[in-house]
């Protein structure tokens, strides 16, 4: 499992809890953040490998 999927799997987490009906207003609204956050690093996770994959095919 590649970094960025790990990332979008705690970023499906916390946007499974914000559906959760128990969750108080304030916490679904973290849990919002949270999830931008883990999206977020999913996608630099993606955007770093691409970067090593294309320097180490011009090295090559």
């Amino acid at each position: 499992m590649t970094s960025s999927q790990r990332y979008q799997d705690k970023a499906a987490e916390a946007e499974r809890l914000v559906r959760d009906a128990r969750q108080s207003p304030e916490l679904r609204s973290e849990l919002r953040a949270v999830a931008r956050q883990w999206r977020h690093r999913a996608e630099l996770a993606d955007w770093t490998a691409r970067q090593l994959r294309a320097s180490n095919a011009s090295v090559l």
